[in-house]
């Protein structure tokens, strides 16, 4: 249960409860879907076994490369070396 002000006036205000739909979550848990959990699994133990010059040179082409524009003016996005790392590691396993 959640409870939201309704009303907009500050001094006249009044708080209801409102219930929220319930989802069951569902993993069908496919060999597919168990395949790509596997690997992405690998490749954060691959993550992990790096060096911290190897992940810094990862970080650096990150900064270098993924540096883009953000949905808020004036701001930037910066993919992170362990992002990059797993979508190269990704496609190429």
């Amino acid at each position: 249960m959640t409870t939201v002000t309704i009303d907009g006036d500050m001094a006249n205000r009044r708080r209801v409860q409102q219930q929220k739909a319930y989802h069951a979550s569902f993993d069908p848990e496919t060999e597919a879907q168990l395949a790509c959990r596997q690997s992405f699994r690998d490749g954060m133990t691959a993550w992990g076994a790096l060096t911290p010059e190897e992940k810094g040179v990862w970080n650096q082409l990150a900064l270098n490369e993924y540096h883009q524009k953000s949905s808020r003016p004036g701001t930037y996005r910066v993919h992170s070396g362990c992002n990059l790392f797993m979508s190269d590691y990704l496609l190429t396993h």
